[in-house]
C-alpha cells in the first residue's frame, strides 16, 4: 500500500538552530486513509540529509491522546538537532505494531529546513582609515577618470598591497551543489583512552519497560533495534544497531536457563526439573500485551471492570444493552435502552473463543422492584463494541402467578381467568357415580356412563342443553 506522510495545514515546516519549542505535526496515511497509530508499539522519527541517516527520536504512544487519527507532533529535542547547520534536511517515521514496522512515506522521505539563528549570522563593521590611505583612494579613484587615449606607457613597477576592504553583506543562499567526489582515507588517529565498556542487559518491547531503577553507566537494553544506553543518568537513544540482538540471551538470563533447563521428550512432552508436562497450545492462550491490554487469537482487547465500584456510591449508567459486549460487570440503569427488565440490574457478560468466532452468554439480575433474572445467548463483534447477533432474552416467571402440581396431575388450585376469576374447564372423566363434589361453578366433567360433558352449576350437574343429569 502507498504510504504518505505530510504536514497537517498549520504545522511550521522549518526551524532555527537552538529552538526548542518549535512543534511539526505530521499526518501519516495509507492508501490515503489516515492510519491508527494508538495500536503501535513503537514510533520513531528519524532524519538525514543528501549525506545519509543522522539523528533519531522516539515519540511516545500516549503523546497521541486528543489528536485525530493519524495525526502525531514531534517537538525536536537539543539531541535531535543540536550541532546541525543550517540547510534542507528529510524526515521518516517508523512506526511498529503487531504486523511488523511501516516507514512513511514509502517513497521520498518529508523535507524540512533548519536556519540560521542571529548568533549565526556574522554582522558587519565600519571600517576606520587612515588620511595617506584616504589619499590613495582618491588618486586611485581620479585615475580611473578616462580622458583620450595617450600612448601605451612603460610597464610600472608592482604597487603596494591594497588595504583589504569592508567585509560584504552576507548573500543569499545557493542550490545544493552535487555532493563532492569521496576523499582520501585520513591518517589513523592515536588509540584513545579504555572506555568503561557497555553492558547489554537485555532487550524490551518498548521504552516505557526501561528500568528505572538500579542503572549503572554503560547499561544497555535493545529497543527493537535501537540501542539505549544509561548515560549520565538517563536512557539515551544511541540510534540502529546491526545486526539486531534484541533475540540474543544475556549472561543472567542463560545461567537462569541452564538452572531450569527444560528437555524436549520428542514424544510431544517435555521435561522441566524432573516433572514430565504437556506444552499449552499456544493459540488458546491469552498473551498480556503489557500495554494494558490482552491478545486472543491475533485479536487485541482491554479487560473490562465493574463500571460502577460497589461501595463508592456508585450510580447506574444509561448505556445501550447492546453494546455490552465486553466481558465484564455492569450497573445498568432501568432506562437504559434495550434493558428486557424495568429496574436497575446488574448485568453480567461472559465470552468464549470458540470454532474462530466469539460466543458469550449476558445474565441479568433486577436489583430493585420488580424483582427477576434474564439470560440470553450473545455473538459479540470482533473489537467486543457491540452484540452483533443474540438470541431473545428468556425472563424467570413471578412464582406468585404460576400454577403448582400438588401431586401426580394434579394442580394445588385450579387456574382461573377474566374479571370474575372463572376457572378453566379440566378435563376430568368417569362414571356417573365418580363424579366429584365440591367443585367451583362450571367445573367441566365428561360423564363416560352417559357418554358426554357435563357442567356442574353449584347445586346441579347440567349438560349442553341446561337440563339437570
Amino acid at each position: 500500500m502507498n504510504k504518505t506522510l505530510e504536514f497537517t495545514t498549520k504545522s511550521p515546516q522549518q526551524i532555527k538552530q537552538g529552538d526548542t519549542e518549535t512543534m511539526f505535526t505530521f499526518i501519516c496515511k495509507s492508501a490515503g486513509e489516515a492510519v491508527d497509530l494508538t495500536q503501535a508499539t513503537s514510533i520513531t522519527a528519524k532524519i538525514g540529509n543528501a549525506s545519509g541517516y543522522l539523528r533519531s527520536q522516539p515519540i511516545t504512544i500516549t503523546s497521541l491522546a486528543g489528536l485525530n487519527p493519524g495525526w502525531l507532533n514531534l517537538q525536536p529535542t537539543p539531541a535531535l538537532i543540536s550541532g546541525l547547520p543550517d540547510g534542507d534536511y528529510q524526515l521518516e517515521i517508523w512506526v511498529i505494531d503487531q504486523a511488523g514496522t511501516s516507514i512513511y512515506p514509502s517513497d521520498k522521505p518529508l523535507g524540512f529546513t533548519i536556519t540560521n539563528n542571529i548568533e549565526s549570522e556574522s554582522g558587519a563593521s565600519i571600517t576606520t582609515i587612515a588620511f595617506d590611505d584616504f589619499v590613495k583612494a582618491m588618486n586611485k579613484a581620479a585615475s580611473t577618470i578616462k580622458g583620450e587615449k595617450g600612448d601605451k606607457g612603460d610597464k610600472g613597477d608592482k604597487g603596494d598591497k591594497g588595504v583589504k576592504g569592508d567585509k560584504g553583506d552576507k548573500g543569499d543562499k545557493g542550490d545544493t551543489g552535487p555532493q563532492g567526489i569521496k576523499g582520501d582515507t585520513g591518517a589513523t588517529g592515536p588509540q584513545g583512552a579504555v572506555g568503561a565498556g557497555l553492558t547489554v542487559k537485555g532487550s524490551v518491547k518498548d521504552t516505557s519497560q526501561l528500568p528505572t531503577t538500579g542503572n549503572q553507566e554503560g547499561y544497555c537494553y535493545f529497543v527493537g533495534t535501537d540501542l539505549y544506553i544509561w548515560d549520565a543518568g538517563a536512557w539515551k537513544n544511541y540510534g540502529s544497531v546491526s545486526p539486531d540482538l534484541s533475540n540474543y540471551t544475556t549472561v543472567t538470563d542463560l545461567n537462569n536457563g541452564l538452572s531450569t533447563k527444560v528437555t524436549d521428550n520428542k514424544n510431544g512432552t517435555i521435561e522441566v526439573n524432573g516433572n514430565s508436562i504437556t506444552p499449552a497450545d499456544d493459540s488458546k492462550v491469552v498473551h498480556d500485551n503489557h500495554d494494558g491490554t490482552i491478545n486472543i487469537n491475533g485479536n487485541s482487547f482491554t479487560p473490562s471492570a465493574l463500571d460502577s465500584p460497589a461501595g463508592e456510591n456508585a450510580q447506574p449508567i444509561n448505556t445501550d444493552v447492546d453494546t455490552l459486549a465486553k466481558p465484564g460487570l455492569y450497573y445498568v440503569s432501568k432506562s437504559a435502552p434495550n434493558n428486557p427488565l424495568k429496574s436497575n440490574i446488574m448485568l453480567e457478560t461472559r465470552v468464549q473463543y470458540d470454532w474462530n468466532q466469539f460466543k458469550g452468554v449476558q445474565i441479568i439480575y433486577a436489583i430493585g422492584a420488580p424483582l427477576g433474572i434474564a439470560i440470553r445467548s450473545i455473538y459479540p463483534n470482533g473489537s467486543f463494541t457491540s452484540v452483533g447477533a443474540a438470541s431473545p432474552w428468556v425472563l424467570s416467571s413471578d412464582d406468585s402467578k404460576v400454577a403448582h402440581l400438588s401431586g401426580a396431575n394434579n394442580f394445588d388450585t385450579v387456574p382461573t381467568y377474566g374479571n370474575n376469576n372463572k376457572p378453566f374447564a379440566i378435563n376430568d372423566t368417569g362414571s356417573t357415580t365418580a363424579r366429584p363434589t365440591g367443585q367451583a361453578v362450571g367445573y367441566q366433567y365428561f360423564d363416560t356412563s352417559l357418554n358426554k360433558p357435563i357442567w356442574y352449576t353449584g347445586k346441579n350437574w347440567v349438560d349442553a342443553t341446561g337440563k339437570t343429569v
